[in-house]
């Protein structure tokens, strides 16, 4: 199963609702009230580089992280040099995709990006923070 997790007022909206409902084994998920149930049962995620992608490596996701704005960038490509995750950039996202995806159908390259994600995000930061406050 393919999951899509997109809001309605995205530009591509249409267009994924469109692909989605010719595929019956894509289902479309819009306003989720969280992503935590998805990204639990998923093995792959490609994805932007926004603050989701903490709750991903938090949940050892291996993702593929698109950053699609200018703010993402930095972030994004530090994580991909550390093999935390794959990064693609925009521009060349449906060229090397296909490629990128094949890399994942390895069960050791899955294993080890998310070993590598429960390294770097553990979940207690907040405890930690608050700690640190108080």
């Amino acid at each position: 199963t393919v999951d899509v997790v997109l809001s309605k007022r995205n530009s591509s909206y249409t267009m994924c609702s469109d692909i989605c409902a010719l595929k019956p084994n894509f289902v479309l998920h819009q306003e989720l009230p969280g992503l935590a149930g998805l990204i639990s049962r998923a093995d792959l995620c490609i994805g932007a580089g926004g603050s989701t992608t903490w709750e991903r490596l938090c949940l050892g996701l291996p993702s593929i992280i698109v950053p699609v704005a200018s703010n993402q960038v930095e972030v994004v490509e530090s994580l991909s040099s550390h093999n935390y995750v794959a990064k693609i950039m925009p521009s060349e996202f449906y060229l090397k995709l296909p490629e990128m995806i094949q890399r994942f159908f390895d069960p050791s390259v899955l294993s080890d990006f998310s070993e590598r994600s429960f390294s770097l995000v553990d979940g207690s930061g907040t405890s930690r923070v608050a700690s640190y406050l108080i």
